[in-house]
């Protein structure tokens, strides 16, 4: 009778014969030779993979069985196995030479329960190595376990097997937990001697997010008494001291909102968290994979800044909009005291919150409806005639609600006047902006930035300077004026030249719900977004003077322009912060994002270092008062410089109809702020805490949105280094 081998090697097949001949190849290549091979033909239907199974050579044992999923085939291949020792292998994995011989002596040293691993060395579609270690308390929420372990049978027969229920993926996963519960214990051999086949198309890649949900309660509820609270924390006290092991916070977090959210939360969470996940590591490492050297040659740099000429053609007017919102100010600044400047700034900050909702997403809400075909039309889409209803009802409302509340409240009866200009101005202005993000989804991109972000600008600042009004309330009614003009003027060439019909269909066809709640939405973003960028504004009034408060505001307001262009100049590209499309299109679009980020950061670099070298001096020009503003403004510039570096996620979020995570990133912009704010301005002035707090506010809603775009794997051209979405 033949001896026994000391180890069994199965490898589960299911059309695999492309792969096969290089696994086995690694086995007889092997320093440790006393195993014997099994292949469990899990049902193949392949013609190829069917001829070489019925057809093995004499080392090979082929095991044939009906289709039971992975899960099965590994059941069946420890049941098939001679030996006492066991190696599961998947076929297109291999085995450096050294594996078995130094695994099988790993394990003999080892304690009684113990079973042995290797690193990763990633193949095919990634490159590099990842290090795995055994954390039970870890591995109850992340799989940090390679499959191909070598176990003693005793494992396998002692916790049951592999769960063949769980057909859809993570086998291995709830597999690695049962054997950590019964007490077996892993060992690492510390080498990357598991050489791992990474393709977009295997389950690593393509297994959805709602599946991982749906998979990680079935194994919560299998597993519900290792979760319970008590023995949770049994086990960190062991295993966090251990290697891998994250900190306590993160899982603490992860228990309050797993019983807090229902499933569909549950899920959000779930793709929010993907930058900690094992398959998020091999993600980051394709994409390094992707830039060999690790960065660009200067050529390649000034190829990408000066391929398109349209992305210096999308920047001109957001600069020519950002220097005359800088005239503005300074010629403001200049003839009005500065109580009534103080004034203005704090009507021009409520104004555009009113703008923001008026608008109900203007230049981004159309992005939700513009594709490459519709772009040629000559008309909005269908439902634009519901969007302009929604943003006239939403001008009437703020213009009842400012004159109820200035006949409300007393103090106000002395500003009336001002602040009905400034909500009619502003209304006004939000309406128009309606209006051309409706021309601007016809192709007509030319007059939507034309008329918004230069003619408009432009203008008002001309009759500031001629007119010279020294009070808010002149300029309001300056402002009010151009933009009933521009708004006569645009309706009038919408129904008359353009000859826009105003189809109501969409009454028929149930699209009231769906628009009012996306528009709805973008007005909650726009006022978010305005809400954490003037937050400080807003609660300075309370803190410092109307004078002081002017200062402030005017250094705030120029760090901004940051932003704002940053803002415009990806809003000329709809279509690509939308990540969507074949490959190809997706590619493109990507490159096409990196040149606008690597064009942006070459002219914000050279102006942030202007605005160093030169504060006081442009602060001069509006005032000697405003000198001692030099501070204010260059540390808001350095809040605002490193804010590029998060790159365009604001458009990206709106874009791709993420608009509710947009939302809860600018909520909690201004809760930090709020929050940083109390605590720190005892310790110093009101001023410096709104800096301080300013700072912490952008860079957490920027990582609230980072988190959320890695977790639905959206592209987003960003120069931090955190976890991006796979190549395509």
């Amino acid at each position: 009778m033949p001896t026994s081998p000391t180890i069994s090697i199965f490898l589960p097949c299911y059309n695999a014969h492309a792969y096969l001949a290089r696994a086995l190849d690694s086995l007889r290549a092997q320093t440790f030779q006393d195993f014997e091979i099994i292949i469990i033909n899990d049902g193949s239907t392949d013609p190829e993979t069917i001829a070489f199974l019925n057809s093995p050579s004499e080392d090979i044992r082929v095991v044939h069985q009906e289709n039971r999923g992975l899960a099965g085939a590994r059941n069946r291949g420890f049941a098939e196995a001679q030996a006492d020792l066991i190696l599961p292998l998947d076929c297109d994995d291999w085995l450096a030479p050294h594996f078995l011989e130094e695994a099988y002596a790993a394990l003999q040293m080892a304690p009684e329960k113990s079973f042995v691993f290797a690193d990763l060395t990633l193949e095919g579609e990634g490159k590099g190595t990842l290090e795995k270690q055994f954390n039970l308390f870890e591995q109850l929420y992340f799989n940090q376990l390679p499959y191909c372990m070598l176990m003693p049978r005793a494992a396998w027969e002692e916790i049951g097997g592999y769960d063949e229920d769980m057909r859809l993926g993570y086998e291995d996963w709830e597999y690695n937990i049962r054997l950590g519960l019964h007490g077996w214990t892993g060992i690492s051999l510390g080498k990357p001697h598991f050489h791992y086949h990474v393709s977009a198309s295997g389950m690593l890649a393509s297994t959805s997010r709602i599946r991982h949900i749906e998979l990680w309660r079935y194994i919560r509820d299998k597993h519900a008494s290792a979760y319970r609270p008590a023995q949770l924390w049994r086990r960190w006290r062991f295993w966090g001291s251990k290697a891998s092991a994250r900190p306590l916070i993160v899982y603490v977090i992860w228990e309050i909102l797993f019983r807090l959210l229902p499933n569909r939360g549950l899920g959000k969470l779930f793709q929010i968290s993907r930058p900690m996940s094992h398959s998020a590591q091999i993600a980051r490492q394709l994409d390094r994979n992707s830039k060999p050297d690790g960065k660009r040659r200067w050529a390649d740099i000034y190829a990408m800044l000066f391929r398109k000429a349209s992305i210096p053609a999308a920047i001109a007017p957001a600069l020519v909009s950002r220097l005359a919102g800088y005239l503005t100010l300074i010629v403001a600044a200049r003839i009005m005291i500065p109580e009534e400047f103080g004034t203005f700034t704090v009507l021009a900050v409520l104004g555009g919150a009113v703008n923001a909702m008026v608008s109900g997403g203007g230049d981004m809400w159309l992005n939700r409806f513009t594709t490459r075909a519709r772009v040629s039309e000559n008309h909005p889409p269908h439902v634009w005639s519901l969007y302009l209803m929604i943003s006239l009802f939403v001008s009437a409302l703020a213009l009842v609600l400012g004159g109820s509340a200035v006949l409300a409240i007393p103090s106000l009866h002395a500003q009336s006047g001002t602040i009905i200009l400034t909500v009619l101005a502003f209304s006004l202005a939000g309406i128009c902006e309606s209006l051309l993000a409706m021309m601007r989804a016809t192709g007509r991109t030319a007059l939507f930035f034309g008329i918004r972000d230069v003619f408009a600008p432009l203008f008002i600042l001309a009759l500031l300077a001629f007119l010279r009004p020294e009070n808010a309330e002149g300029f309001f009614m300056i402002a009010a004026v151009v933009w009933l003009a521009i708004f006569l003027s645009l309706a009038t060439y919408a129904l008359l030249i353009a000859r826009w019909t105003v189809d109501v269909g969409w009454l028929r066809h149930s699209l009231v719900v769906p628009v009012v709640k996306h528009t709805g939405l973008l007005m909650l973003t726009n006022l978010g977004s305005r809400a954490a960028n003037y937050i400080d504004v807003l609660v300075l009034l309370f803190f410092v003077g109307l004078a002081e408060l002017g200062e402030y505001r005017i250094a705030a307001q120029f760090a901004i322009g940051f932003i704002v262009v940053q803002h415009f100049i990806f809003l000329s590209l709809p279509y690509q912060l939308r990540d969507i499309g074949t490959p190809v299109e997706r590619s493109a679009s990507r490159q096409r994002l990196r040149d606008s980020q690597t064009m942006l950061m070459t002219i914000s670099a050279a102006a942030f270092l202007f605005v160093l070298i030169s504060a006081e001096w442009l602060l001069a020009l509006l005032g000697e008062r405003f000198v001692d503003a030099a501070f204010i403004v260059k540390a808001m510039f350095m809040i605002r410089f490193l804010e590029l570096l998060w790159g365009p996620q604001h458009e990206v979020l709106i874009s791709n109809g993420l608009v509710r995570f947009e939302v809860a990133a600018s909520i909690t912009g201004i809760v930090v702020w709020l929050i940083t704010f109390a605590s720190i301005y005892r310790q110093f002035d009101p001023v410096t805490s709104g800096i301080i707090a300013t700072g912490l506010a952008v860079h957490t809603g920027h990582m609230v949105r980072a988190a959320t775009l890695t977790g639905k794997n959206v592209y987003c051209p960003r120069l931090l280094p955190i976890g991006r979405p796979r190549a395509v």
